[in-house]
């Protein structure tokens, strides 16, 4: 048994149609306690009527207190009712639900026989349960008439489908592509677009050079001036060892210091006392070769020993020589060309909704860029961020269709079309032209078209043919055509055929 249920938005003719529609003969009709069926009881009486002319056999469900009421009622007027006369069994109203079951007979036509004179204004009195009941029935013939016009108009709306053999259709064409004019069909200058974005990326690496480190030794040095004036000594200036190898080792004052001339102690003959002072002193390296014992003997530069002698005072130490890894020439271009390549990785497919990125016209231009640390500096990770500029060309793909369909309309064959569906378009470029402005303001480049090809179909025409006709002629004049069809319809076009009105009858084409 099939359950109907009606709606409580439902109006009469659509419980009606819902009810009808079914194919199934046994149905259970669940109505809701909002129903218009229950709003007032000659709707339900309509209702009822037509159901059971249908033929069907149905049960009525309800919780509504004033459909059970309803339907009480309508079992007390079956004998006093001709227009319900035999509808339902007495006493077959549920107390939990409302159930009435049409008893099992033959399909019959119903006659109503219409009397006008019910409508008599001076019998208005007399016969108001007449007008009652002639008015529900004209309502029904209405409804019906309704009904009739919405399952034959509405429902019967068949769709052709005419199944193709497209053939396949591939062409190339060497087109321009400028961002600076205007699409030109006539000499194959498709118009797109230029687009310029900021990135900011950053990128490091571990260092790969390396430097000297440790600590540099430190002593103090007596100076002696034989001179008769006084000599300064500034921290720029070379104080020289040789080692046992003769390796030179380089010495600097921490700060500057005057070495006092010598002085005339006594006469006949003629004694000086030199000039003397202590001055600390640093290595100008780390190791521990500049660890120089007390009494060692150096010179000064741009001075000969006659004139100033210098020795150790006060021994050399804590020198100490290491290798640290630090920032070498060949780390600071790795690390800025890694950053470049990670933003031409991360940027390879810039298409955005309706646009696509024409590849190999992108200009990458470093704006800005910083180093963490510098050349020769100590550490292990060297750091960069970089500010670059991204330009690039993006083409519509609605205007490249259409810049397609109106190059290539010349070259199909006469009587055949592309099938638009399967239309595919792909743009290369082959090189950017550097002659203007800008080196990526416009490009040569290769389009490429794949699609299919099929016989032109007049859909408009085959529509016109199919009209009025039954399924069995529109088949016999669809085979006549030697075309692969489908017709899609519900089981209304087997009864009625095809409508008479064109625009009911859809035709399309698919590629087979």
């Amino acid at each position: 048994m099939k359950e109907v249920v009606i709606e409580k938005n439902n109006t009469l003719l659509s419980c009606l149609n819902k009810v009808l529609s079914v194919s199934d003969e046994e149905l259970k009709i669940v109505i809701p306690e909002d129903s218009i069926l229950f709003k007032q009881k000659n709707n339900l009486k309509i209702f009822l009527k037509v159901v059971r002319n249908s033929g069907k056999l149905f049960k009525i469900e309800t919780t509504s207190t004033i459909g059970k009421e309803f339907l009480k009622e309508l079992n007390a007027e079956e004998d006093e009712s001709p227009v319900f006369h035999d509808f339902v069994e007495k006493n077959e109203v549920l107390e939990s639900t409302e159930e009435i079951e049409a008893p099992q007979h033959e399909k019959t036509k119903t006659k109503f026989n219409i009397n006008f004179d019910f409508f008599n204004l001076k019998d208005l009195g007399k016969n108001s349960n007449k007008i009652y009941i002639t008015g529900g029935i004209l309502l029904l013939v209405v409804i019906l008439g309704f009904g009739g016009f919405y399952f034959i108009n509405v429902r019967n709306q068949p769709n052709v489908i005419l199944k193709i053999s497209a053939e396949r259709f591939v062409k190339s064409f060497e087109v321009k592509l400028s961002s600076v004019s205007n699409t030109d069909i006539q000499n194959k200058v498709l118009r797109v677009s230029k687009i310029s974005q900021n990135y900011e990326t950053s990128k490091e690496i571990p260092t790969t050079g390396k430097v000297d480190g440790g600590t540099k030794a430190s002593g103090e040095i007596r100076f002696s001036n034989s001179t008769d004036k006084d000599i300064s000594l500034s921290t720029d200036k070379k104080l020289v060892f040789k080692d046992s190898d003769k390796k030179e080792l380089i010495f600097y004052l921490t700060k500057n210091i005057t070495v006092p001339k010598r002085t005339l102690t006594s006469t006949n003959p003629d004694t000086y006392v030199n000039g003397e002072v202590v001055g600390e002193a640093r290595a100008s390296d780390f190791g521990s070769s500049y660890n120089i014992s007390q009494g060692k003997n150096l010179s000064v530069e741009s001075y000969e020993s006659s004139e100033l002698k210098a020795f150790v005072f006060y021994s050399f130490d804590d020198g100490l020589k290491t290798s640290l890894p630090a920032v070498s020439e060949e780390d600071l271009k790795n690390v800025s060309n890694l950053a470049m390549e990670d933003l031409k990785q991360n940027t390879q497919n810039l298409n955005q909704v309706g646009n696509v990125f024409l590849r190999n016209t992108q200009i990458y231009t470093v704006t800005e860029q910083k180093f963490s640390h510098k050349l020769t500096e100590p550490t292990d990770i060297l750091k960069l961020t970089q500010n670059v500029n991204l330009s690039y060309l993006q083409y519509n793909e609605q205007d490249a269709k259409n810049f397609v369909q109106a190059l290539v309309s010349g070259l199909v064959p006469e009587g055949y079309e592309l099938y638009g569906k399967d239309l595919q378009i792909e743009i290369g470029v082959l090189s950017l032209n550097s002659a203007l402005g800008s080196p990526n303001d416009e490009a040569t480049g290769q389009l490429t078209i794949r699609s299919y090809k099929m016989p032109v179909i007049d859909s408009n025409s085959i529509a016109n043919n199919l009209s009025g006709k039954t399924v069995t002629e529109a088949k016999e004049y669809l085979d006549s055509l030697g075309i692969y069809y489908d017709i899609e319809s519900n089981s209304l076009i087997n009864i009625l055929g095809f409508p008479k009105d064109v625009s009911k009858i859809n035709v399309s084409v698919e590629n087979q």
